[in-house]
């Protein structure tokens, strides 16, 4: 039997409310509002109301029950009118999984909007259902949707896979059994077993890895599908500095292990929370102004982790707890700048000093379960305060190696000044956005893209904005340049 033809849904912006209104209402107040959907259903008993939840105050005045939390979901249209088992083919793969729905129809297509928590689980079930989940981002100027099919993103620069029912299976499997022989992800013994344990995942699992790391054109790949249950997650810390064991969601960072696994090698930073590989990426009222990734009122500028490091990792993996802000993560890779051959040439040559980033300094590890010592601080100090020039660019000129964060770097003359600014324009004209939402991995080629996220603003508290960061090295000796400590995986 032939598999029914793919559809493909999106995701509306925000949250949504449904609202019974009775029919004594002042049909006055029943406006349409500008959001991506709002819409009244009449009876004979009631008037039904869905609208953004940031329009509920304008039926504070008036008797109606409200239901919140809905997020919705657009059906790729126009869908003919003739077309039969549209609605059976969405609501199915809910019911499977015991999700609860809310559908909607207009002319040209179809709305189904789900609960936020299961939210991802039924974007996972449509998926093995042939339908396919789209990730949109605004147009410059407007609000419309540039929509970024999974079926046709070999020219992306930003790759979408979803995992398969048998992916997902096995990595479960695999993670639950190394879960149960390691107490904890943050030891040398743990990564070495980690990477033995990718090699058992899925041959699909592993080929969709490697096809995207050998492939230059292709810098950053959106892995969906995993489920996290936001009913069940435990509160997100209120800062970084948490114990390193964390029964509570030690199988979850198995499975990022596992994922990075497929890349090379993890590692830390000795300068940076004492080598933890695991690192949470959450937001704190203090650093909100910051160019750290606690920060939430300014745009966290895009950039390379540890740029101004020559061990930099190669690799970023990225792994989303909680995003209920929806904060937007930007990437740009340098197969779609377009620099004239001057700003080039300038680029490639040693005239521009990048220094370490606050998050490798003394007074930002300040930590209740660990103390480093100021000499474990003694070459970033060195770093500070006697940085070498280097290149911006290197590598072939079609898909070439960048090396920036404009928050802590300068050029050091006029030429590489304008050089500089010319390829910060160039970036921030390019800059692709994508929303990470629970479960998501997000793979990063720290050799040949940036990233950065938009300003938000935090749920501070248990529901904030979640995210874990691990560094992957192809090779944890980079070619006899790395220094550590400890440890191989301990980078200084």
């Amino acid at each position: 039997m032939n598999s029914p033809q793919p559809l493909y849904i999106r995701q509306l912006e925000g949250s949504y409310a449904v609202v019974h209104l009775p029919l004594s209402v002042d049909p006055s107040i029943l406006q349409p509002s500008t959001d991506e959907l709002w819409s009244l259903t009449r009876s004979t008993i009631e008037y039904s109301l869905v609208c953004s939840e940031t329009q509920l105050s304008r039926y504070t005045e008036t008797q109606h029950q409200v239901d919140l939390g809905w997020h919705a979901f657009y059906l790729q249209g126009p869908i003919d009118f003739g077309t039969c088992g549209i609605i059976a083919r969405l609501t199915t793969p809910l019911a499977a999984e015991s999700i609860g729905c809310f559908v909607l129809s207009t002319f040209d297509s179809d709305v189904v909007m789900v609960k936020g928590h299961a939210a991802q689980k039924a974007i996972g079930a449509w998926a093995q259902a042939n339908i396919f989940f789209e990730q949109s981002q605004p147009l410059a100027g407007g609000s419309q949707n540039v929509l970024q099919r999974q079926h046709a993103l070999a020219t992306s620069p930003v790759e979408n896979q979803v995992f398969t029912a048998d992916e997902l299976l096995s990595l479960n499997r695999i993670a639950m059994q190394l879960a149960k022989r390691f107490v904890s992800c943050e030891s040398e013994a743990f990564a070495t077993a980690a990477a033995l344990a990718a090699l058992e995942l899925p041959f699909s699992l592993r080929s969709k890895a490697k096809s995207f790391a050998l492939d230059q054109r292709s810098s950053a790949l959106l892995l969906k599908g995993f489920s996290i249950n936001e009913a069940t997650l435990m509160a997100t810390p209120p800062s970084w500095d948490t114990p390193w064991e964390q029964p509570l969601i030690h199988q979850l960072e198995v499975t990022q292990a596992l994922i990075a696994s497929l890349f090379g090698e993890i590692f830390g930073w000795h300068t940076q929370e004492n080598g933890r590989f695991f690192r949470h990426i959450i937001p704190h009222p203090a650093d909100a102004s910051e160019q750290l990734g606690s920060s939430s009122t300014v745009d966290l500028e895009w950039h390379n982790e540890e740029a101004f490091h020559p061990s930099r990792a190669d690799w970023v993996v990225l792994m989303c707890y909680r995003n209920l802000e929806r904060a937007v993560t930007t990437i740009c890779p340098t197969s779609i700048l377009d620099l004239d051959a001057n700003t080039e040439a300038v680029l490639r040559t040693d005239r521009f000093i990048i220094v370490p980033d606050k998050s490798h300094r003394s007074d930002f590890n300040q930590s209740k379960h660990w103390q480093l010592s100021s000499e474990d601080f003694a070459r970033i100090e060195r770093m500070l305060g006697s940085p070498e020039p280097q290149p911006v660019l290197t590598g072939p000129s079609e898909f070439p190696y960048l090396r920036i964060d404009p928050a802590f770097m300068h050029g050091i003359d006029a030429e590489a000044v304008a050089a500089l600014e010319a390829i910060k324009a160039e970036i921030n004209r390019k800059l692709i956005d994508v929303v990470i939402e629970a479960g998501d991995f997000l793979i990063i080629n720290n050799l040949r893209a940036v990233h950065g996220r938009r300003a938000y603003r935090p749920f501070y508290g248990p529901q904030q904005r979640w995210m874990r960061r691990v560094n992957v090295a192809c090779d944890v000796n980079k070619a006899g340049q790395v220094i550590t400590i400890g440890t191989p995986r301990r980078f200084i």
